[in-house]
């Protein structure tokens, strides 16, 4: 079941000026349409729109993100809890977006294939904290 969904939600300032960081996270969403990747970035421009708390809430992990990757003393408790974060806001995210378009399903649906191969794929996990970008749109199952 699709639990959850996270950085499609990135605002665009952030995302033109902070280009994914490359080999921690793949090809991003490369293999996705360019339709479904313009249907996805629509969604979340009306999700935003319609709950500010939510994009607030976003740009708060952005930065927060940011931070922790700038930072060489960063524990693995750090790690972990801005890990956790992120699973809550994916969460929120994903049953936002479904509520905009339910149509989006088999999208996430395959994001989430997506990215549960490659987190099984030795050496998927970046060794340090990223801060989030357009490509976090990471379905838990």
């Amino acid at each position: 079941m699709l639990v959850a969904i996270a950085s499609i939600a990135i605002s665009p300032l952030y995302a033109q000026n902070n280009p994914p960081l490359t080999g921690q996270r793949g090809h991003g969403l490369d293999f996705l349409t360019p339709a479904q990747k313009e249907q996805l970035k629509t969604d979340k421009q009306a999700v935003f729109a319609s709950n500010p708390s939510l994009k607030e809430q976003w740009e708060s992990l952005a930065q927060e993100g940011k931070a922790l990757h700038a930072n060489s003393n960063v524990t693995a408790a750090d790690r972990q809890a801005f890990r956790q974060k992120m699973k809550a806001f994916r969460e929120s995210m994903s049953q936002a977006l479904l509520q905009q378009d339910p149509s989006l399903k088999p999208v996430l649906d395959e994001i989430a294939q997506h990215w549960k191969q490659g987190r099984q794929q030795p050496g998927a996990a970046a060794p340090n904290v990223a801060p989030p970008n357009d490509d976090d749109i990471a379905p838990e199952s």
